[in-house]
């Protein structure tokens, strides 16, 4: 489908720019840069099937599988779907007040409820959809090298998501913007961030990697919602080796 979409939004615009796609840019769905801007384009049904709502998903003497699969075959081509600029989008959003905790509960309510809610666990789980959506939404750049380009940056979670229940791998609370390197020591617990801003690394890294990773130890990280603070406790208790200290 992705590459059906590039070849029909690949085209010469009315100014003669030629708006092409790339489809190679990891986590982004479409993607182009030029004099026009930057464009990061995701993708989404146009039409909703439902097959995966809990109503319908318990009842399936309401719909039979032949029938759900015709409907599929109608709502999954090039028509039923839609691409659009999301991180844009999410750029706008940015700008909204931090919402309530029942707003945020409503929110994650409406997400769970939502039809391609198996796929976005399932792309949660590798830094993408719905969940690095939610931590574009409260993340600019990386804590510790301050790169600010997203297309270069993991969505990591801060919770792992072994650990975590369903609606924590959606949180976008949950999660921080690192680069690759520094996403790969605190997934694996060599660093971790404390509660006064303070980049903590057990000695092995200090030792061997910093230099040669130009990470600057003395950084300070900014701080923390009373959310993520919450999911940096259990990644400070549960995640960091303490261990490797001694």
């Amino acid at each position: 489908m992705r590459r059906y979409h590039k070849l029909l939004w690949t085209k010469p615009l009315p100014s003669g720019s030629l708006f092409d796609l790339s489809d190679t840019v990891g986590g982004v769905y479409l993607y182009h840069r030029s004099e026009l801007g930057e464009f990061l384009l995701s993708s989404d049904s146009v039409i909703p099937t439902f097959t995966r709502w809990g109503f319908a998903a318990n009842h399936p003497e309401l719909v039979t599988e032949e029938e759900n699969k015709a409907f599929m075959a109608i709502s999954y081509t090039i028509g039923g779907m839609m691409v659009w600029d999301a991180y844009s989008t999410i750029s706008v959003l940015q700008t909204v007040p931090e919402p309530t905790d029942s707003e945020a509960a409503a929110a994650i309510d409406a997400t769970l409820t939502g039809p391609t809610f198996r796929e976005q666990i399932v792309r949660a789980r590798r830094g993408q959809g719905v969940f690095r959506a939610n931590v574009l939404l409260r993340e600019d750049s990386c804590r510790v090298t301050r790169v600010n380009e997203p297309r270069h940056l993991k969505a990591s979670h801060i919770k792992p998501w072994r650990d975590s229940n369903d609606t924590e791998r959606l949180d976008g609370a949950n999660g921080l913007l690192l680069s690759p390197h520094i996403d790969h020591l605190f997934d694996e617990g060599y660093i971790t961030f404390s509660g006064s801003q303070e980049l903590v690394i057990v000695p092995e890294v200090r030792d061997k990697l910093l230099d040669a990773w130009g990470i600057d130890a003395g950084v300070r990280v900014g701080e923390f919602t009373a959310e993520q603070n919450a999911y940096l406790d259990y990644h400070r208790t549960n995640v960091f080796k303490h261990a490797l200290l001694e």
